[in-house]
């Protein structure tokens, strides 16, 4: 199954990581009013995109044995890392917003935990199920935040007391959805899942 997914792992690396080296320099030579302003900050984040790319082209030519926990990891690396990057340029660089910059590296790193989620489950139905399970918890979970965030001007009028009893309710709600979805995810990927599942199969 990883073979089917060389190429694709190597251009996923090959393109973040060429993502992260203009990011880089686009912060380093950063101008503002005229003036040289270098963004530190996103400079550090981009390198660690950077590197970030090259560990998933080097998983993609099968460096590291089994890639799908690495590029796991490395997704995760390059949406934290994108993301703090981000806030720390100020959104803005070289007077340019760079919110569809952040937003192609979101699509990036969901595309490689996508890759590492077919690598591992592909083989075992259990663990498929515990993904789409764990996917489908924590899509509402997102879905039921992102609606209180879109209504919250109009929840400014509601009286205090309603407020009050919304927001102990959906914390209770919400935490418990999202710490469902984290179990589910994590047992997807969990050795023992397979082990279990070879052993219900003998």
């Amino acid at each position: 199954m990883a073979g089917k997914f060389t190429i694709h792992m190597q251009a996923a690396g090959a393109v973040v990581g060429a993502s992260g080296l203009v990011g880089a320099a686009a912060a380093l030579a950063n101008q503002a009013g005229g003036a040289w302003r270098p963004a530190w900050f996103m400079f550090g984040f981009e390198l660690v995109v950077m590197l970030t790319g090259v560990l998933v082209w080097m998983l993609g030519r099968g460096r590291f044995g089994s890639p799908a926990v690495g590029l796991v990891c490395a997704a995760g690396c390059i949406l934290v890392a994108s993301l703090f990057g981000f806030l720390g340029s100020g959104k803005v660089l070289w007077g340019m917003n760079l919110t569809p910059f952040f937003g192609a590296r979101v699509v990036l790193a969901v595309l490689i935990a996508a890759i590492a989620g077919m690598l591992q489950l592909d083989s075992n139905p259990k663990g498929r199920r515990l993904l789409v399970r764990g996917a489908g918890i924590g899509a509402v979970a997102i879905g039921l935040l992102a609606s209180a965030w879109m209504m919250r001007g109009q929840m400014a009028a509601w009286s205090e007391v309603l407020l009050v009893v919304l927001a102990m309710v959906g914390f209770v709600l919400v935490t418990g959805m999202i710490a469902a979805s984290a179990d589910c995810l994590i047992r997807a990927f969990s050795p023992q899942t397979y082990a279990d599942e070879d052993t219900a199969r003998s």
